[in-house]
């Protein structure tokens, strides 16, 4: 097995390894975390609206059909991205890095 410099170092190599499935984890949580800040922001937009009294009830329909369609969109993605992370994507990603630590940690 190859000598590390550092523990970091070894571990930045494992990583890199996997970095594809790493990335696409990185980014689906990024995505998620955006996704949970538009019921909110909708939120602030009828609150607005109603305030300066110019709310059309259109408009609070449209408001609130992006707030729901953000948590719809929010939860299939965690759950999508659930069901990736226990079969394959992230799961096997962390494994071959944990067992490539252990090995290392072994040889120690």
């Amino acid at each position: 097995m190859k000598k590390y410099k550092s523990n970091y170092s070894f571990l930045l190599a494992m990583a890199f390894k996997e970095k594809g499935k790493l990335l696409i984890a990185i980014l689906d949580d990024v995505i998620s975390t955006l996704l949970s800040y538009v019921p909110y922001f909708m939120v602030f937009q009828v609150i607005t609206k109603l305030i300066s009294r110019t709310a059309v009830v259109s408009e609070l329909i449209t408001l609130a059909g992006i707030g729901i369609g953000a948590v719809i969109v929010q939860a299939a993605q965690s759950h999508i991205g659930y069901c990736l992370s226990c079969s394959s994507l992230q799961y096997s990603s962390l494994n071959t890095v944990k067992s490539c630590v252990l090995c290392y940690l072994l040889i120690l």
